[in-house]
């Protein structure tokens, strides 16, 4: 079930993240290791987009 579905039937409990923005906008290239896999900079960085979304949801 995509998300769209899920909001459509009423699941008030799903979320989406744009894999697109994880890396955030600058440097993505330095992100990975092969154009693909998260090296370190690029763990941290979706940690950074991730964090304030997961924390709003735990926290309401």
């Amino acid at each position: 079930m995509t998300y769209e579905r899920a909001k459509a039937a009423g699941d008030r409990h799903v979320y989406f993240i744009d894999g697109e923005r994880l890396f955030g906008t600058e440097n993505r290239e330095a992100c990975t290791v092969d154009g693909c896999h998260p090296n370190d900079l690029g763990f941290m960085r979706m940690a950074e987009t991730i964090y304030p979304v997961l924390h709003s949801i735990l926290m309401n």
